[in-house]
């Protein structure tokens, strides 16, 4: 307030002098310059950098994601671990899009998961060291990628297709390309882009948790990959969007884009030797009438 006060002092002489066309020094300029902007500062409104997004929840990408299928062409590209939090995104706009008053004619989906038939350490089992000291050792383990691959890869692209199936079924006019591609990566990160215009990341948290897997029960001691559980400070997903104003906003944008189509680009004729999806099952077809 004391710097609103000053700042509304100010204004009057400042005007009079700039009417009578009297001299300004510097001096008293660049005071009045960071008045103002100290007056400004601390009047309580917060401002976001442009073209930034900050989420504190995954499942905020919601909203964007509904605001993507506003358009006429419906591109959406994910990048991640499986395809559970995808789904949990597009299911109600897709549900939505079953109706032919939509304003979507086309829909482009490109995904690319993790290969949960290769080894990878993460997630992976926790066996304690021989000499009781309280270590760890982390390794593969079958039988987790096993409950990965059965549990959320196989069971949520097979919830994304029927979607899609319905709504070809009931909203002809759509046409929809969709793709999966099996990729080497560890599940470190998680990709979001939609409309090719913005771009949303955010990283994988690491737990360590016992489950129970199989007919027996079998407990797992693992360390996991959370895409929904653990936070990173106040943010969990990041988003650019390449219209921004600034520069590097969009540079980071691009780069993001740019690193997509290029590894879509490498999987196309490069895949895991023993793929969890068959070149049949990878792509989304229209069901027979």
């Amino acid at each position: 307030m004391a710097a609103l006060s000053l700042a509304a002092e100010l204004f009057e002489p400042l005007g009079n002098a700039l009417k009578s066309g009297e001299f300004l020094s510097t001096t008293y300029v660049s005071v009045i310059s960071l008045v103002l902007f100290n007056a400004i500062s601390d009047s309580g409104a917060t401002r976001e950098a442009d073209g930034v997004e900050v989420f504190d929840t995954v499942d905020a990408i919601s909203d964007p994601v509904k605001e993507a299928f506003d358009e006429r062409h419906v591109h959406l590209y994910f990048f991640g671990f499986t395809t559970e939090t995808l789904y949990s995104a597009v299911k109600e706009p897709l549900i939505r899009l079953r109706d032919e008053t939509s304003k979507t004619r086309e829909l482009t989906l490109r995904i690319i998961i993790v290969s949960l038939n290769s080894p990878m350490s993460l997630p992976g089992s926790l066996t304690p060291a021989p000499d009781g000291s309280g270590i760890h050792y982390f390794a593969d383990s079958p039988e987790n990628r096993r409950r990965m691959r059965n549990r959320f890869a196989k069971e949520y692209w097979g919830l994304l297709k029927d979607l899609l199936d319905r709504v070809h079924t009931e909203n002809a006019g759509v046409s929809i390309t969709c793709e999966l591609r099996e990729s080497p990566h560890t599940p470190v990160s998680k990709l979001y882009i939609l409309n090719k215009q913005k771009v949303y990341y955010g990283t994988y948290g690491i737990m360590r948790k016992k489950v129970r897997h199989g007919r027996r029960h079998r407990e797992l001691d693992i360390l996991d990959a959370e895409g929904f559980g653990i936070r990173h400070g106040p943010a969990r997903l990041i988003g650019w969007d390449k219209e921004a104003r600034t520069r590097s906003t969009k540079q980071i944008a691009e780069f993001h884009m740019a690193w997509f189509q290029n590894l879509w680009g490498v999987l196309e004729n490069i895949r895991p030797r023993d793929a969890v999806f068959s070149d049949t099952d990878r792509v989304w077809r229209p069901p027979p009438h």
